[in-house]
């Protein structure tokens, strides 16, 4: 259950900021160049260049982001004028690392890179060659193996899903893989468990909370940063002040909860605006041909 995130700044707590995209121009209608193909519930995470580096200078401006190795090592120091900020991106989209890497550069900035492995080489996503040359600005991470829902797949499934995965990366970059963050937030108690079993010792959900690491790094909650998010929103968030975020991720869950999955996702498409013919992610990865 999610409990509303309050200011605190006694505790040395973390804001984890939740990215997908940065690309390089938006058009007027807010819609993005050679996207169009995907659903809404896609790209209404992605944000443009200009938005990205405004958002990036407020934050390091604060003077609290830390690089993730602060977190793991125990050695981020405590804030009193908010929690700590760490940067993640989720999917492993090409231009997360060709637009959104340089501007992380120019502000002394970091981030987290969660790739979904098998869309490693696909049109639009790293390839391993870009893994593999990775500067120190990310940190790789698992992102599952085909962006499944966990919760909703059977023991063996959610193993070979996340195993597969760590290994996978593991090959790529030579070095241990222990981290993930579960796509579309999705996970439970037993899902957790398998996880933890695999090996991983840091894990992300989508749960828009201020984390206490030092109680538990098996659930670090990530505010997400949509394509229409403000430059207000991210400013108080810096602060500490995500309850308004938690609400309605309490009431979401709520109508979920109520109205069933199924009757849930019909609503939630004619919201969103959503065709027949739009691409979510599990369908990018047997849609696209690897780039060569």
């Amino acid at each position: 259950m999610l409990m509303l995130s309050r200011p605190d700044p006694t505790c040395d707590q973390v804001l984890s900021l939740m990215y997908h995209n940065v690309c390089r121009t938006r058009f007027a209608d807010g819609s993005f160049p050679g996207f169009n193909a995907l659903s809404p519930s896609i790209t209404s995470y992605f944000v443009d260049e200009e938005t990205f580096d405004s958002q990036c200078r407020m934050i390091a401006e604060s003077g609290r982001a830390i690089r993730f190795d602060a977190l793991r090592h125990r050695s981020a120091t405590p804030s009193s004028a908010g929690p700590r900020v760490l940067l993640t991106f989720d999917d492993g989209w090409l231009d997360s690392v060709h637009v959104g890497g340089p501007i992380l550069e120019s502000h002394g900035l970091t981030a987290m890179l969660f790739v979904t492995t098998e869309l490693i080489g696909l049109p639009d996503f790293v390839r391993k060659e870009t893994l593999q040359k990775l500067s120190s600005t990310f940190t790789v991470g698992s992102h599952a193996r085909t962006h499944r829902l966990l919760a909703d797949l059977p023991d063996d499934q959610v193993r070979m899903e996340l195993q597969v995965s760590k290994l996978t990366l593991e090959d790529i970059l030579g070095s241990e893989v222990d981290t993930l963050a579960y796509p579309g937030g999705s996970y439970d108690p037993r899902v957790q468990r398998i996880a933890q079993e695999i090996g991983y010792r840091w894990i992300f959900t989508s749960e828009p909370t201020i984390s206490r690491i030092e109680s538990n790094s098996l659930r670090i909650g990530r505010v997400a940063v949509k394509s229409d998010t403000s430059i207000e929103a991210v400013s108080r968030w810096l602060t500490g002040d995500v309850r308004a975020e938690s609400r309605r991720a309490m009431a979401l869950a709520t109508a979920k909860r109520i109205m069933g999955r199924r009757l849930y996702r019909t609503v939630r498409t004619r919201l969103l605006n959503e065709q027949t013919d739009h691409l979510e992610m599990t369908d990018l990865v047997h849609h696209s041909p690897p780039s060569v």
